[in-house]
């Protein structure tokens, strides 16, 4: 995986340099500023979005209504929650939540229903008075199959 990403932004830098190369060698002096500094911001822009979808835990809101899938707490004293949006067919995504007191209890709560084997329906709701973000956690009742 590492030496994908180092291979990405080689290949970028190289057609960066290239393109760079083109411009100063056929190009009038005055188009070369706008150029140059035009495919700069382009190839920033295009690697902020790349590293976005690296599978790093995004610091975006929460979806409204979630499967809560794993809790892991860093040093940092960030929570970092692996989510299965219900909206959409999406693959899980990682979000990082900040620390609180609140949060940690209601998140302790929530990974030992995890551990017991509880799947966990995850919703943010306007209720303020449990966690700063409004999150609130329901088991979900899971019927067996008949025999």
């Amino acid at each position: 995986m590492l030496s994908n990403v180092i291979f990405i932004i080689l290949f970028l830098t190289l057609i960066y340099s290239y393109l760079i190369f083109l411009i100063i060698r056929q190009t009038a002096f005055k188009n070369k500023i706008i150029l140059i500094t035009s495919i700069l911001l382009f190839f920033i822009a295009i690697q902020l979005e790349y590293f976005k979808n690296l599978g790093y835990p995004t610091s975006e809101d929460i979806p409204e209504k979630f499967k809560l899938i794993s809790i892991y707490k860093n040093d940092d004293k960030q929570f970092i929650l692996m989510i299965k949006n219900l909206d959409n067919q999406l693959p899980p995504r990682l979000y990082t939540l900040n620390y609180s007191k609140k949060l940690d209890d209601t998140l302790s709560q929530a990974f030992g229903d995890i551990e017991k084997g509880y799947n966990l329906i995850g919703e943010k709701t306007n209720d303020y008075s449990q966690n700063h973000y409004g999150i609130k956690f329901k088991r979900v009742k899971q019927r067996l199959p008949l025999k």
